[in-house]
Formats: structure tokens, C-alpha cells, sequence
């Protein structure tokens, strides 16, 4: 006689494009509260929701403990796991502090210690300390980007909206896109969260 046993395969995250070490920043706020259901949660489907307990993890950054198939841990935070859905799309690097120049608070979001856990979960200083900095992105020519002024008389101008690239002008320091001249400049894969905020991206 045969036995057939049928076993059912069990569901993994999807292959993530970020690798142990790389420092993250989770959506905003404003993302959360766009997204959020009547019961707190955004759900995707085959992945644990994002729920009102992390919530307090919005708009801060992390580095990446480890990666499994299960999904993604930070360093310095044990009961919960977050997918590539919940996080910005860059990848930033940590700059030593120079402590003679620079005041340390410690409830800072882009502060890290040592160990590279965040400082406001440390909750004390451990030296050195690192500092997140933007990694400066790589435009192609026709890339679909995210584009805003530090400030302008037309308040539409410091919103986040989508261009087009050109190149990046030597002359005024800034990102030529076909809508003109532009402060900031960001890709827009990764980065859909920000249309239409003022939201600072570091």
C-alpha cells in the first residue's frame, strides 16, 4: 500500500535587495497613517502586518541584524521583523562623529553607537559614534525622479513631485530634470511614500 503525505510548503519573504549591515530608514509617519487599516494594521498579503506597536519605528533608522526567511531584524530590536514593503528604498552610510565639533542627543533617530544599535534605544553613549549620511545617488538620463526646493515663495515648489532627469548642473549645484532646477533630487523606486510631502529624506 502507498502513503501519499502531501506537505504544505511553507511560504518565505521574498528575495530582499538589501544584505546584513546596510543601514535602513522604515516609511514615514504620514506613509503609516495613509495605509493603516480601522485596525491599525497594513496588511500585505503572505507577510506580517505592520502595526500600530511599530508605528514608533517610523521615520527612524536601522542596521539590518540579519536576514532570514522569515524576513528582516534590526539590531536593537528583537520583537518584531519588517520586509523590504515597510522601508525606504536607499541605503545609507555612517559617518564617525567628531565629538569636539558636534553636541550628541541622545534621542537622535540618525545617532549610532559602536555596535551600530541606534542610540535612542541604547540609551547611553558608547564610543565612537556614527552618524547616518546620505549615499549620493546615480541618475541615468530619462530616470524617473522625486524632486523639491529647500524653500521657494511657491509652497509648491517644497513638495516632493515627479520629474524626469537630466544631469547635474556644475554651475548651480543642482539636479536638471526637464520641470527645471531642483534642490534635492531622489529616484523614485523606493521612494513613491513621498509624493506630494515635504517629508526630508536624512
Amino acid at each position: 500500500m502507498e502513503i501519499l503525505v502531501i506537505t504544505k510548503k511553507k511560504k518565505t519573504m521574498e528575495e530582499t535587495k538589501f544584505k546584513v549591515g546596510d543601514v535602513v530608514k522604515v516609511k514615514s509617519l504620514d506613509w503609516y497613517d495613509k495605509h493603516k487599516g480601522e485596525n491599525g494594521y497594513i496588511i500585505v498579503e503572505r507577510n506580517h502586518p505592520f502595526t500600530e506597536e511599530m508605528k514608533e519605528f517610523c521615520g527612524k533608522y536601522f542596521c539590518i541584524n540579519d536576514i532570514s526567511e522569515n524576513g528582516i531584524y534590526f539590531k536593537g530590536i528583537r520583537d518584531f521583523v519588517f520586509y523590504d514593503w515597510m522601508l525606504e528604498g536607499q541605503v545609507y552610510k555612517l559617518e564617525e562623529v567628531n565629538l569636539s565639533k558636534e553636541e550628541v542627543d541622545v534621542n537622535d533617530p540618525k545617532l549610532f553607537t559602536r555596535n551600530l544599535c541606534p542610540l535612542w534605544i541604547e540609551g547611553k553613549v558608547i564610543l565612537p559614534i556614527y552618524k547616518v549620511a546620505p549615499t549620493t545617488a546615480k541618475f541615468q538620463p530619462f530616470q524617473k525622479v522625486l524632486v523639491k526646493d529647500m524653500a521657494s515663495i511657491n509652497d509648491c515648489f517644497t513638495v516632493w513631485s515627479i520629474d524626469f532627469y537630466s544631469y547635474f548642473d556644475m554651475e548651480s549645484h543642482k539636479h536638471r530634470c526637464l520641470g527645471g532646477l531642483w534642490d534635492h533630487c531622489v529616484p523614485y523606486e523606493g521612494n513613491e511614500h513621498l509624493l506630494g510631502t515635504r517629508e526630508e529624506t536624512c
